[in-house]
């Protein structure tokens, strides 16, 4: 059994008391029941908060943020064929006689006499 009153009575509470403390205390307690609520009830309760998010008192504010701080946080796994990569692997430019990168390489100053970029 639990010890939380009905999320929708939290939600009612959170959205409409005129009690800046007793909408602070349903975001408190919906963020502390987030990891018991189903699927359904989760996203309800999330949207709850997101609204509440330009509620006037800094109290109630701070308990909507925290509250969103305490539900779980999905992350979907990736598809195997979004991890391969067929693209030709990366080179970097650099000089075939010297082995510098290009960005490093004044073709004025290279003490190579057989610099491809010497003029």
């Amino acid at each position: 059994m639990s010890d939380f009153p009905p999320i929708d009575d939290l939600i009612g509470a959170l959205m409409e008391d005129g009690d800046p403390r007793i909408r602070a205390e349903a975001a408190r307690l919906i963020g502390e029941m987030s990891h018991t609520l189903n699927a359904e009830d989760r996203e309800f309760a999330k949207q709850a908060l997101n609204r509440a998010m330009i509620d006037p008192d800094p109290s109630v504010l701070m308990s909507v943020m925290s509250a969103i701080g305490k539900f779980p946080t999905q992350v979907e796994e990736p598809e195997d064929d979004v991890l391969e990569d067929d693209s030709a692997p990366v080179k970097a430019d650099a000089c075939a006689v010297c082995g510098r990168p290009m960005a490093l390489v004044d073709a004025d100053t290279c003490p190579q006499d057989n610099c491809p970029y010497k003029g």
